[in-house]
């Protein structure tokens, strides 16, 4: 039978293989955010915009609200 220090033994050694293993793996590089959550990003900016502008008595861009359009379109459509 083991006695408790032989225990804490292998448990410090395998602790050890598993820091050596695990501390060499590289972790991936950076990807892409997701697009669903640029795109209501974008939709959040777009909407900001527009209050700015509104508050301002300035015309909205009809490029802004084309593209707001395509993307709600593309989020209701899926």
């Amino acid at each position: 039978m083991k006695n408790e220090f032989e225990c804490l033994d292998q448990g410090i050694e395998a602790t050890k293989k598993y820091i050596e293993t695990h501390a060499t793996q590289k972790a991936p590089p950076l990807g892409v955010k997701p697009r669903a959550i640029a795109e209501q990003e974008r939709v959040s900016d777009i909407f900001q915009a527009i209050l700015r502008y509104m508050t301002e008595g300035c015309c909205i861009p009809r490029e802004w609200l084309d593209e707001l359009m395509d993307i709600l379109h593309r989020r209701t459509k899926g």
